[in-house]
């Protein structure tokens, strides 16, 4: 106890002594390497008018930090290697043997199945590519480039370079018509090879920049081009197995073999974020002093791209010439038939922009405003892209017994109405919103390609079937999900969740005005049976 009688406390000199105890400790902060959540909270509580008024943000779980500059001197370990080594061998293990199965389920042994296959599960792996960066790339973009924003970069630049991988296959197919049946496996592995190389430069400057503290904007650049070149391989074979399937098919076989693609992507779009949470998960059983963070994710990456060997290794070389598809009718060269498929065009990249801002915020605010593990954000992302599943199942039990524009309409109006939950600023808005959105964009993604179709011009190159298909697909890739996750993130760094709330609500008006420009110019508006049968 005190022997001598306590002094009378000054209040303005202690406060004085606390704030300038607290700027000095700041300075030691921002003079070393440490960028944890803890110290970002403490600069800003000390940079904001004393701390007064200041709020603390909702702290984080302790093994959900990002620690790739934790320590200045954090050498790499034995035991930072186990932590790499149980992802990567339980990922590349589950998902070789899921490559396996379903390419012999599908495929029976036969030739034009396996060729089939492969598309279904070409789009699978690029989506699982793409998606499984939704979580870690705010961390990575924090560390890298000092803002969450930049993030959207990390995922949208993958779509843009599928996008020219896309634009490349167009070119093969105009300039060699028969390509898809001699060149189909060098293709394939041209765009495996490209695949492997981006995701090995990817995920290896990641984990430079977690354990080794990289940084400037040459390395930005280098980790952008990475992901560019791997999108840039997935845009190749998911363009050329799609234009095999069309080729191989004609009618009803196309318009199911169709269903399996876009049920590949949902499945492959899902799998990204839940990869992602089990890489995290896993990494725990190394035990090492450090909780796990992004690296673990970056691991996987660099070698993900390898679960396609056994589809490489069962695919055909070539595909036999067979009995030749009776060609389509001639029809005019009218400019009305033109007008509609740009406008169908337009629409789906818009739709796109849509639906892969809804996948991009979601990660982040789930993350960052709402304060959730990465584990629980991964769970909870994944389960919201595969309610896509359920409601494409349900639209074919009942899409019967609605015409295709009432069905357009009814869609793109749920999606307009979920847009305007993320307003109220709340956790129950966003994920209804998302649970509304994702899966009424992507069952109007097929009633639109559908009608686009329809109103194709055989023999003209760029309006024909093939043509307006990969055009599509290209627009969709570069502008819808490239430019897409970055204007979400931008538009929540500047707006929050009420921001990012008003620029879907925008976008979904937008496909509204579209569609109804796409219904008063369309001519085939009479063949309702046909377009829900190429639909779905």
């Amino acid at each position: 106890s005190l022997r001598f009688p306590m002094p009378r406390l000054n209040i303005n000199a202690l406060l004085a002594f606390c704030c300038a105890s607290t700027e000095l400790y700041v300075e030691a902060i921002q003079g070393s390497a440490l960028k944890s959540d803890g110290a970002v909270s403490l600069i800003q509580f000390a940079s904001s008018d004393g701390g007064a008024g200041a709020s603390w943000p909702a702290p984080r779980e302790e093994d959900t930090l990002p620690h790739g500059d934790a320590d200045a001197d954090r050498y790499f370990s034995w035991c930072d290697a186990m932590e790499l080594f149980w992802p990567v061998l339980l990922s590349l293990s589950l998902g070789g043997t899921f490559v396996y199965v379903v390419m012999n389920c599908l495929a029976g042994g036969e030739e034009q199945k396996a060729i089939l296959a492969m598309s279904v599960l070409a789009v699978f792996v690029e989506n699982l590519l793409y998606s499984s960066v939704f979580v870690d790339s705010l961390d990575f973009a924090y560390n890298l480039m000092q803002n969450e924003a930049q993030s959207g970069w990390i995922v949208g630049i993958h779509k843009m370079g599928t996008s020219v991988g896309t634009f490349l296959v167009f070119c093969m197919f105009t300039m060699y018509p028969e390509i898809w049946r001699y060149r189909g496996f060098t293709v394939m592995l041209v765009g495996f090879c490209m695949q492997c190389a981006g995701g090995m430069a990817f995920g290896l400057l990641g984990l430079t920049k977690a354990y080794f503290g990289t940084s400037g904007k040459p390395f930005d650049r280098l980790v952008l081009m990475a992901r560019f070149l791997q999108g840039t391989g997935g845009g190749l074979q998911v363009a050329f197995g799609l234009m095999q399937s069309a080729m191989l098919l004609t009618g009803l076989e196309r318009s199911i073999q169709n269903t399996r693609f876009y049920l590949g992507a949902c499945l492959g779009m899902g799998t990204g974020p839940l990869l992602s949470s089990l890489s995290t998960t896993t990494a725990r059983l190394a035990h090492c002093r450090t909780p796990p963070g992004y690296e673990a994710t970056f691991a996987v990456c660099t070698l993900l791209p390898l679960i396609q060997l056994p589809m490489l290794r069962l695919a055909p070389k070539r595909v036999e010439p067979g009995e030749e598809s009776p060609k389509s009718a001639p029809v005019p060269y009218n400019f009305q038939r033109i007008v509609v498929i740009v406008l169908c065009v337009i629409l789906q990249a818009v739709r796109s922009f849509c639906s892969a801002a809804v996948e991009a915020a979601l990660s982040q605010l789930l993350y960052t405003e709402y304060a959730w593990s990465r584990r629980q954000t991964g769970i909870v992302t994944a389960a919201l892209m595969f309610t896509m599943l359920p409601a494409q199942v349900f639209y074919e039990q009942l899409g019967r017994y609605f015409s295709v524009n009432r069905a357009i309409r009814f869609l793109l109006l749920i999606a307009l109405v979920g847009s305007s939950l993320n307003l109220f600023d709340s956790l129950v808005g966003l994920i209804s919103g998302a649970c509304v959105v994702l899966p009424s964009l992507a069952l109007s993604s097929g009633l639109i390609m559908g009608t686009m179709q329809v109103h194709n011009i055989p023999e003209s190159y760029i309006f024909d079937l093939n043509g307006t298909t990969l055009l599509s697909l290209i627009l969709s890739d570069s502008f819808g999900r490239g430019v897409g996750p970055i204007a979400a993130r931008q538009s929540i760094a500047s707006g929050g969740q009420h921001g990012f709330g008003e620029q879907q609500l925008l976008v979904s008006g937008l496909c509204i005005v579209l569609y109804e420009l796409v219904h008063v110019c369309a001519i085939e508006k009479q063949g309702e049976k046909q377009l829900r049968q190429l639909s779905q």
